[in-house]
């Protein structure tokens, strides 16, 4: 399931990633930003601090569960399109998660 308004406040999200102990950034998410120029955590959560709401794109369910949420962003650094896919996480803890870091290769 898809919708075009934010599951979770941006806001919340850049804060619980500015904590170290209140992130998760997935392996995926480390190698897809390496691949990229975006070698450390660091230099991840940075970015994602930069988003802005107007660079929502959409939320979308998790495959094979309708009930967890996840808000992608598509931004642009000096030298790409990004795709940045966030939410909170699903342990009942406060804490934020990035899940995808990488390219935008998608046409729209």
């Amino acid at each position: 399931m898809e919708k075009r308004k934010p599951h979770y406040s941006l806001v919340q999200l850049q804060q619980l990633l500015a904590d170290e102990h209140t992130r998760i950034i997935t392996r995926t998410c480390k190698r897809e930003a390496a691949e990229i120029g975006y070698f450390d955590d660091e230099a991840i959560v940075e970015r994602v601090r930069l988003l802005s709401r107007k660079e929502f794109y959409k939320s979308m369910t998790v495959y094979g569960n309708s009930t967890l949420w996840q808000d992608v962003y598509k931004s642009a650094d000096e030298e790409r399109s990004l795709y940045i896919k966030l939410q909170l996480a699903a342990t009942g803890e406060e804490k934020a998660v990035i899940i995808q870091f990488k390219t935008d290769t998608s046409k729209e």
